[in-house]
């Protein structure tokens, strides 16, 4: 019996010896394979060969850049302003390069091989070099085909603008790295400006991409942006601007359309402009945009404000008729006001419509000054628009209690008060639209929309009649009419300032005026600045390119002729006889 038990020990104990053998065997294998997995990542992620004292290192390891695009900006029908266009930038490691390539490479690249070689001795202490940027696809081809070591091609977009000239002072420009620095790409930088990412990559000595080892930075594309413009308008009005310029030999110019319900800024042009395209021939004194930046003072085409004013604070009765005679008087200063001709006794629709300096400078001087500048200040004179457009101006609105009694009279006639192009037009916006003012936006849809009531909206309907009779054939404004619908709008021309005093040969010619007038969507301000010759009055040099803007305005926005429109057929009629002969 011992001798079955000894045995049944024995191999009992041999049993657990080999069961514990295989468990010590298994578990070596496991962490054998476990070290040769944690080997392998770290491999991965260190290798010798990499470090900073191997000159190879750049062919195996590298962080590159993932590119991202900058936010488009359109028109409010979807239009390219602007847009990055897929583009590459070439550069070398100068601490390594041969220099033996240099000439192989700057004929591949369109550039002298001398400026090359001065550039790249000039960083021979530096790890990086930007060869050539911004290179069109086709240009990159013949680089990468040269299979050069150490020559480095990386996608980068650049901005382009498809309309030019005609959207540059609204939409801006960026810097060659992206940056906004003018108008619209330098106000909503942050919304467009795309963010690159980054990824770390592993190269063979060919340097083709073997994997991507790891995501670094995810990259993030910019916003894109739908203006208020409308393309097609704002084409129609810089021609129009631009020939009324060159007929006149005038200095410059600039037109605005806004829509008087909703703010939205519909045209916005200056001429001369710039190409943003091509920056080799820009004047920085062309980047400014004039509407917002320029000012002026505003001769004749306050004269409706001041009426205004007058009427909803109760100073003025709509029957009121004023003695004009004899076409001049003197105020309690000494200042003599006149008119071009003796009006004698007018209404008050033909004080505006005659334009009478003798006839409004009457009316303001009943209002007491504190209610003027109240009603001045509430319309946005001496206030900024509010669009945050770049170089915004505020003008000039003089606090009452400084006004002297000369003061008083001639701010009448838009003299001692100076304006942006778009407060004159958001002004005008209050005739249109009962009185109230909205705010500007150069935005589709504007997201910041408030208005805020100026005048009463009898007030405003009284003086839209006047305005429609100035565009009568009896008013300064007739050039302005357009064809088939009605309209309404004031002249106005003043001297420029030299010296704070005004220049008898330079003149500001305004207009200013809505459409169509039954239910008014459209205000459009012209100013040409310093005509040239015997025609230099708003009516004769604004009011013609008010009248080809606003048409071209309401036949894209669609609206149906108002009053029947009538034209000019003298010269068809000699074909007529002739094909009845």
């Amino acid at each position: 019996m011992n001798h079955i038990d000894d045995k049944y020990l024995k191999r009992k104990e041999l049993f657990e010896f080999n069961n514990v053998g295989r468990r010590i065997f298994v578990m070596t294998v496991f962490f054998a394979a476990s070290l040769a997995l944690i080997g392998r990542a770290v491999y991965w992620q260190y290798d010798p060969r990499l470090e900073p004292e191997n000159e190879n290192n750049a062919r195996y390891l590298r962080t590159v850049e993932i590119p991202a695009y900058h936010g488009s900006i359109t028109d409010r029908h979807g239009t390219l302003l602007a847009v990055s266009a897929p583009l590459y930038s070439a550069w070398i490691d100068p601490l390594g390069f041969d220099d033996k390539h240099i000439a192989t490479i700057a004929e591949a690249a369109d550039i002298k091989a001398d400026e090359l070689r001065v550039k790249i001795a000039a960083a021979e202490d530096k790890r990086f070099l930007y060869i050539k940027r911004h290179i069109k696809p086709q240009v990159a081809e013949r680089l990468r085909a040269l299979k050069i070591e150490g020559l480095y091609l990386d996608q980068v977009y650049k901005r382009f603008y498809p309309a030019g000239e005609i959207t540059a002072h609204v939409v801006g420009l960026t810097d060659v790295d992206g940056r906004g620095i003018e108008g619209i790409e330098m106000n909503t930088d942050e919304h467009l400006r795309a963010n690159a990412g980054s990824k770390q990559i592993m190269l063979d000595a060919n340097k083709r991409t073997i994997r991507t080892i790891k995501l670094l930075k995810a990259p993030r594309n910019g916003e894109t942006l739908a203006l208020s413009i409308d393309q097609r308008i704002q084409y129609h009005a810089y021609r129009a601007l631009r020939k009324a310029i060159a007929k006149h030999k005038a200095e410059s110019g600039s037109v605005v359309v806004v829509n008087a319900q909703t703010g939205e800024i519909i045209v916005a042009v200056n001429y001369p402009s710039f190409n943003p395209n091509d920056r080799r021939y820009n004047f920085a004194d062309r980047h400014r945009n004039r509407l917002v930046t320029d000012t002026f003072e505003l001769g004749s085409t306050i004269k409706p404000i001041i009426m205004a004013v007058a009427i909803d604070g109760g100073y003025l009765q709509k029957d009121t008729v004023i003695d004009t005679a004899p076409g001049h008087y003197q105020i309690s200063s000494g200042k003599q006001i006149k008119d071009i001709h003796n009006y004698g006794k007018l209404d008050i629709t033909g004080i505006i419509t005659k334009s009478s300096n003798v006839g409004i400078s009457k009316i303001a001087q009943t209002v007491p000054r504190e209610t003027l500048w109240t009603y001045l200040s509430g319309i946005g004179f001496g206030q900024t628009p509010g669009t945050v457009f770049p170089g915004e101006v505020v003008g000039e609105l003089r606090y009452h209690t400084r006004w002297s009694p000369t003061d008083h009279a001639v701010i009448s006639y838009g003299y001692g008060v100076s304006v942006s192009l778009l407060q004159l037009a958001m002004a005008y916006t209050t005739f249109a639209n009962d009185g109230w003012r909205p705010n500007p936006s150069f935005i589709k849809d504007n997201p910041y929309f408030r208005k805020q009531q100026v005048f009463g909206a009898e007030t405003a309907r009284a003086v839209r009649k006047m305005l429609q009779s100035a565009m009568s054939k009896d008013g300064t404004g007739n050039l302005a009419k357009v064809k088939g619908f009605t309209a309404a709008g004031k002249t106005g021309t003043t001297r420029k300032l030299v010296d704070d005093k005004g220049d008898d040969n330079e003149y500001t010619a305004v207009f200013a005026g809505f459409a169509p007038v039954q239910q008014p969507n459209f205000v459009c301000v012209v100013v040409i600045d310093k005509p040239n010759g015997d025609d230099y009055y708003g009516g004769l040099v604004a009011a013609p390119v008010f009248s080809e803007v606003m048409s071209a305005t309401l036949r894209f926005m669609n609206f149906n002729y108002d009053e029947p429109p009538v034209f000019d057929i003298s010269n068809a009629l000699p074909l007529v006889k002739h094909l009845h002969q």
